[in-house]
């Protein structure tokens, strides 16, 4: 499960890993509910694409508040995928 983000750094990605389009759709493809905190996640790993559990702070800048077990399930099931 990937995210196409576009960029990386100002510079295009142009990593195959890291196209997949909308954010929604790979949720629901992957058979899971589209949540703020899911799509937070993703397109902050989309963004960062080599970030770990780290990528809690962006999430929590975006949403304003996130548990940190939130951020963890969401890794969890984008490392299923």
């Amino acid at each position: 499960m990937t995210i196409d983000s576009g960029h990386r750094d100002g510079v295009a990605d142009t990593d195959p890993r890291h196209a997949v389009g909308d954010v929604a759709a790979v949720l629901r493809t992957a058979g899971l509910r589209v949540t703020a905190p899911r799509r937070a996640v993703l397109t902050a790993l989309a963004e960062h694409p080599h970030s770990t559990a780290d990528v809690v702070a962006t999430v929590r800048g975006e949403l304003g508040s996130v548990s940190t077990q939130a951020v963890y399930d969401v890794l969890a099931s984008r490392a299923r995928a």
